[in-house]
């Protein structure tokens, strides 16, 4: 982004999220400090191992099963296919909506949507999007910070810097089908799936591959100020040239006054090319995977979060002996909090029911128990 200085990502502490931002090996790692017993630490590294192990012959199948259902649909793949069906359609985005919510992404609402198309692109860019040209089209989004950056102020001639802060989200999937157009690069019978990191809440629309960039007003002010400026004080001289009547003179007043025309819409092609770069230069550094790449990076992170959520649970059912639910969802939200300084919602239900099923505790008389 041109002109920045520095910049700050910290996760936004007012909203509490489902995910937890700390790597498995870390969380592993650093609970072994709740238990005193050698014996007792060496039992929990052990456990975080097989869980894990578990979880990863899981996800494989998972992976495989995902895979396959997405061939039909996608764009990068050489295999031929039998014809798509609406069944095998509707199929894949139902399992791809489940791993999303095992991956704990949050669905972005139209409201959202809505407010994020209509505020102003913090980097100066004016993008706009046809979304009549999508016959499919969700956005997912998982965890969301607040961005500081420190730039040169153009109010103070670039010599003084000033603070900027705004809204991101640290990850975002999108799932997108085109409608059926001949005019179009893109085949209606795919679909485009694509992950990206860190995109500014306002600045959705240039996660899009049909937006149009344009120029800001006050960009547009400025061409009009400069260049009208510059082309009227140009087209003094060549006047005053032309009445002459002089053939040579009126000649070369009629070439200096394209040349000068020529100058002022190159300026305009010049600020939208550089809006095109900033564009490209933004998506490069925050674009992380594409199509089945980004169903990889899916399942790892929807596996990460199930093993940490499993293995917390299971760790303070283990420590207490004896614990409700309401108890153990709030001892492990303090524990994240007072270790990690952050906040989460925790998601406990679906780690209690992994517990029960390979019998690793049992919820008796309103308490869970090892």
């Amino acid at each position: 982004m041109e002109g920045f200085l520095r910049m700050n990502v910290v996760y936004n502490h007012n909203v509490l999220e489902r995910f937890i931002p700390i790597t498995y090996r870390e969380l592993v790692e650093n609970s072994l400090s709740l238990f005193e017993d050698v014996a007792e630490k060496r039992e929990i590294s052990e456990f975080g191992e097989r869980l894990r192990e578990e979880f990863h012959h899981k996800f494989y199948k998972t992976f495989q099963d995902l895979k396959y259902g997405y061939e039909p649909f996608n764009p990068d793949s050489p295999n031929i296919t039998k014809k798509k069906q609406p069944e095998s359609k509707d199929k894949f985005i139902k399992q791809l909506s489940e791993i999303l919510n095992q991956a704990n992404f949050e669905k972005l609402s139209e409201e959202k949507l809505q407010k994020a198309f209509e505020n102003n692109s913090i980097y100066g860019v004016n993008v706009t999007v046809d979304f009549e040209k999508y016959s499919y089209m969700k956005l997912y989004y998982k965890g969301t910070a607040i961005k500081t950056v420190t730039e040169r102020d153009w109010r103070w001639a670039y010599l003084k810097e000033r603070e900027r802060s705004f809204g991101v989200f640290k990850r975002i999937f999108m799932v997108i089908q085109p409608k059926d157009d001949e005019n179009s690069e893109f085949d209606s019978h795919k679909i485009y799936l694509k992950s990206f990191k860190e995109i500014p809440e306002n600045d959705l629309e240039m996660l899009f591959p049909n937006s149009q960039v344009g120029i800001n007003l006050f960009d547009k002010i400025k061409l009009i100020v400069l260049g009208g400026g510059g082309t009227v004080g140009g087209i003094m001289p060549v006047v005053t040239k032309i009445v002459t009547f002089e053939p040579m003179v009126v000649l070369s007043g009629i070439v200096g006054l394209g040349v000068l025309i020529w100058r002022q819409v190159k300026n305009v092609f010049y600020q939208r090319n550089k809006y095109m770069m900033t564009l490209a230069n933004n998506l490069y550094f925050h674009n992380l995977d594409n199509n089945r790449g980004s169903i990889m990076n899916l399942l790892d992170l929807a596996e990460s979060e199930e093993s940490k959520e499993t293995f917390l649970s299971y760790i303070f059912i283990y420590k207490h002996k004896e614990i409700s639910r309401e108890n153990l969802d709030m001892e492990i939200e303090k524990y994240i909090f007072k270790e990690f300084g952050v906040k989460i919602d925790f998601e406990i239900d679906d780690a209690i029911r992994k517990l029960k099923e390979w019998e690793l505790v049992r919820f008796e008389d309103g308490v869970f128990k090892i």
